[in-house]
């Protein structure tokens, strides 16, 4: 009977892991839907469709002014942090031929107290520092670029490339063009870092031999930095100027160094402690940028 009892609590506990990763009754998370559909290239959701967008009025905001995020305890992020990515993709754990249900009672068993761990293991030895800094800034589609205008009498505007793909489509389709009349969109630029320790703590790891406590944590941070953009999304959205999807740029070696350049160019990265390499990569490691569409 002891042992029917326990039975009936893991499946329970599996079962409740499971709606926590997928939502109840569904075989995969809307988060994984979006994910999924984002991967490939610049789909429907993006573009609102065939019939297109409706222009939403634009809320009184101070563009160009920044605003800075900075929280010092991590639990603000659990909502935002995706363990499904988390776990597949950044740890490597694979369902292989598991079903559902097998796949999050092995992650409860092998995956969870790891997360638990290491989440405790950050908050006593501080090793993340997340601080986000956002502005909304004019902007107008040129072709394949979209431009960031800078201020009126400034320097020539900067300059995101977003060639067009194989289904014929660049995410500047998204934006207004630049015309006589002056006519432009704004758009939400979002950097995220961690701070230094973290690098740090990861050096100091390799070294001494800890491998797999450097790969997992590495993980960990790189998925924390996801959920720190798609936060300041939210901070964003509920300020009504734009309330599009998120378009996450990723960090340094994901990220164009073009893009980079142009839009730490416009946002003052000091604020928040980012820098860049001789090699014109963004510092420190656990950076990451992302970009909020308008509408």
């Amino acid at each position: 009977m002891a042992a029917a009892g326990q039975n009936e609590k893991n499946d329970a506990s599996a079962r409740e892991l499971v709606d926590t990763l997928f939502g109840p009754g569904e075989e995969v998370s809307a988060h994984e839907k979006v994910s999924a559909a984002a991967e490939r290239e610049l789909p429907d959701f993006l573009f609102g469709g065939a019939d297109g967008q409706a222009d939403l009025p634009l809320a009184d905001a101070s563009y160009y002014e920044p605003n800075v995020i900075e929280e010092p305890n991590l639990k603000f992020l659990a909502p935002y942090t995706d363990e499904l990515s988390l776990f597949e993709k950044r740890w490597g754990y694979e369902k292989g031929g598991e079903t559902r249900d097998e796949w999050c009672r092995r992650m409860e068993i092998e995956a969870v107290p790891i997360l638990n761990e290491l989440m405790q293991a950050c908050a006593q030895e501080e090793l993340m520092h997340p601080q986000a800094l956002y502005s909304y800034v004019h902007c107008a589609a040129d072709g394949e670029k979209l431009l960031l205008l800078p201020k009126k009498g400034e320097e020539q505007p900067p300059e995101l490339p977003f060639p067009r793909l194989a289904n014929g489509r660049s995410l500047c389709d998204r934006f207004k063009p630049a015309d006589a009349n002056g006519t432009c969109d704004v758009v939400g630029l979002i950097a995220v870092n961690l701070g230094k320790t973290v690098s740090d703590t990861l050096k100091v790891w390799m070294k001494e031999g800890r491998t797999e406590e450097a790969r997992l944590l590495s993980g960990y941070a790189a998925e924390l930095l996801r959920a720190l953009a798609e936060y300041a999304a939210g901070v964003m959205m509920k300020e009504g100027v734009c309330v599009g999807p998120l378009h996450y740029f990723g960090m340094p070696k994901e990220c164009d160094p073009k893009i980079q350049s142009a839009i730490l160019k416009i946002m003052p990265s000091e604020r928040i402690g980012i820098s860049f390499s001789r090699s014109y990569l963004m510092l420190p490691e656990y950076t990451a940028l992302a970009m909020l569409l308008p509408r």
